[in-house]
């Protein structure tokens, strides 16, 4: 799971829209396939504990826990708690990063920078980048100058550059780390340095608690598929054995 939390000063730099209750809100995830209280002894977005006052909540999109108050809110037609990270990206982030922007990358040596369009994919799984002059944007489209980078793989979003760029004068400098090699990129106005700053570190956390959620959910299946097969064997042999039993009766 991504290791640092967005700030909510994002909304004063002019990204989107301030995040309002869904008007038509799907229960994504119930509560049997929710993360285990015991699972969970800290707020997945400001990470203190939970205590009698700061009471437990589970987001009905993710199914994480959160403390109340900024961490996680009312929403909907029918006012069910729903996490900042899901809140936001849905309501502030999703539609503008799967627009895309063009930005700076800079390459691994930093000796040299290219423009590339950037966006999110329409899955909300990968982010995509490609040359300026042949933008295409498709959902895993692949070839030599298209480059997808699954959203499972970062594990941070930094809004600063690397250590040692103090010298490059730039100050929308941010770096999306990867378990392999960071990605070094500048926007090119601070609302673009909010937006994928902010808005990507929000896309990260909900594919990365989708693909978890998704993950309980064939765990689920799994444990009543072999509930399930157990019951039919235990049928199985209650049959046999009244079988047995009547034989016998009959013989007698």
């Amino acid at each position: 799971m991504i290791s640092d939390r967005p700030s909510n000063g994002a909304q004063s730099a002019g990204v989107g829209p301030a995040p309002g209750p869904f008007e038509n809100l799907v229960l994504h995830c119930p509560e049997h396939y929710w993360v285990k209280d015991d699972e969970a002894p800290t707020c997945g977005y400001c990470g203190e504990e939970f205590t009698l006052t700061n009471r437990r909540h589970h987001c009905r999109l993710c199914g994480d826990i959160f403390h109340g108050g900024e961490c996680a809110q009312r929403a909907g037609k029918f006012e069910i708690w729903v996490c900042y990270f899901c809140h936001a990206y849905h309501t502030m982030y999703k539609d503008l990063l799967q627009s895309g922007t063009v930005m700076t990358k800079y390459t691994k040596s930093l000796d040299n920078n290219h423009q590339r369009h950037f966006w999110l994919s329409s899955d909300g799984r990968e982010l995509i980048w490609k040359e300026v002059e042949s933008r295409t944007r498709l959902s895993g489209l692949t070839g030599p100058n298209v480059h997808n980078l699954p959203l499972m793989e970062v594990t941070r979003v930094t809004p600063s550059g690397p250590p040692g760029l103090e010298g490059y004068g730039h100050s929308f400098m941010f770096q999306v780390t990867t378990g392999e090699r960071p990605y070094v990129l500048e926007a090119a106005n601070v609302k673009d340095y909010h937006l994928w700053t902010q808005g990507l570190k929000c896309a990260v956390y909900v594919a990365q608690a989708h693909q978890n959620l998704q993950g309980r959910k064939l765990e689920d299946k799994a444990r009543r598929r072999s509930r399930s097969s157990r019951e039919s064997h235990r049928q199985l042999a209650a049959e046999r054995l009244r079988a047995r039993q009547k034989d016998r009766t009959r013989r007698s």
